[in-house]
């Protein structure tokens, strides 16, 4: 599919520090596979994850957080509710919320993303820990301290 060469070659550019191109050629996958759904909806999904990821790199949060979305409600049309890759985006999402300064949206999706991580993941995956980590930071910036110290004391033993 001419969709996913064009993703791969703009995950190409952007590890190599091209964003502009990197996000010109994703937005151009993500209308080819658009076309082509449902058939190339994973691919889209993809697409759509490394340009939200392009956007954050770029400090365009609100693009990358309404990209995130949309993948989201892609993901969540065919995959089961606590699927590793809903997990993943969750994660992506909660942290460019963060980033762009939505500390109570990034409280709540990272709340999500920890559920699902712990549906399909042991109990002291790095990954959790990591959840964990940004979940008890982002409270710390809300406000909730109390929140914050416990939950950074449940990431020392994740």
């Amino acid at each position: 599919n001419i969709g996913v060469f064009i993703s791969r070659l703009a995950s190409c550019k952007k590890r190599t520090g091209h964003l502009d191109e990197a996000i010109q050629l994703m937005q151009q996958s993500i209308s080819i596979l658009n076309q082509n759904l449902p058939a190339s909806r994973s691919g889209l999904c993809s697409s759509l994850i490394n340009l939200g990821d392009c956007y954050q790199e770029k400090g365009m949060f609100q693009e990358a957080i309404t990209t995130l979305k949309e993948c989201l409600v892609a993901q969540r049309s065919f995959l089961p509710p606590y699927h590793p890759h809903i997990g993943h985006t969750l994660w992506n999402l909660g942290i460019a919320c963060k980033e762009r300064g939505d500390v109570v949206a990034a409280t709540e999706i990272l709340k999500e993303c920890l559920v699902a991580q712990r549906s399909f993941l042991p109990p002291y995956h790095p990954h959790i820990g990591h959840t964990l980590w940004n979940l008890g930071i982002a409270c710390k910036e809300r406000g909730d301290v109390v929140a914050a110290t416990e939950i950074l004391k449940e990431c020392l033993v994740a």
